[in-house]
């Protein structure tokens, strides 16, 4: 938390079968006294074994402020879930049910045999995914986090094809970097639908 500055709102989680914060319990600006809190929290941190991902990655979700669509959960970890929902798409599905859908998603990937395919599969479209083998990759992989963080966003995209097109994916709402290409596949029953509706919400609200 070293890059950030009181301007910056974070708020840090461990996860293992349960969800619990380090340091303060809400989301907050980053100053002197929160980076102590989790710092301290980390040092007392130990390995609690059982992993619920989907879980983890819905809890920070909720944690984000609403008025920050560019809010971005990060995640650090190996990407294998030992409890709760088993794989991807239970994961996806679990975060598009959120009433602002899925959020922005970001990972670090953590030791030689970590999840890469499913934390990929994860963030793809929305956020990074970094690797980190040692300690010396800490301070890039920061920096690299901090400058994606700062790509404006617009959250809860989502497309509707109406009635005649069903089975589309993606399902539900996500969070995508604004200016990158949005798209979405279906399958039609009967004629093309002659128009299409396209939502999202920015720091202005929602829009259709």
């Amino acid at each position: 938390m070293q890059g950030l500055g009181p301007r910056d709102r974070a708020i840090v989680l461990a996860a293992d079968q349960s969800v619990h914060p380090i340091g303060p319990a809400a989301i907050g600006p980053v100053d002197d006294a929160r980076r102590k809190a989790v710092s301290a929290g980390l040092d007392a941190l130990s390995p609690g074994g059982a992993s619920d991902l989907g879980r983890a990655l819905e809890a920070a979700a909720d944690a984000l402020p609403a008025d920050a669509p560019a809010a971005m959960v990060i995640y650090i970890g190996d990407g294998w879930p030992t409890m709760g929902d088993p794989g991807v798409e239970p994961i996806k599905a679990r975060l598009a049910r959120r009433p602002g859908g899925a959020p922005r998603l970001g990972a670090v990937a953590v030791g030689p045999l970590c999840n890469r395919f499913a934390l990929n599969a994860l963030v793809r479209g929305s956020g990074p995914l970094l690797e980190i083998a040692d300690g010396s990759d800490a301070a890039r992989i920061a920096i690299s986090l901090i400058a994606e963080a700062l790509q404006p966003t617009v959250a809860g995209v989502e497309i509707d094809f109406g009635p005649e097109v069903e089975r589309i994916y993606p399902r539900g709402p996500r969070a995508i970097v604004a200016g990158d290409t949005v798209t979405a596949t279906g399958r039609v029953r009967g004629d093309l639908p002659k128009e299409i509706t396209l939502r999202w919400r920015d720091e202005k609200g929602a829009h259709e």
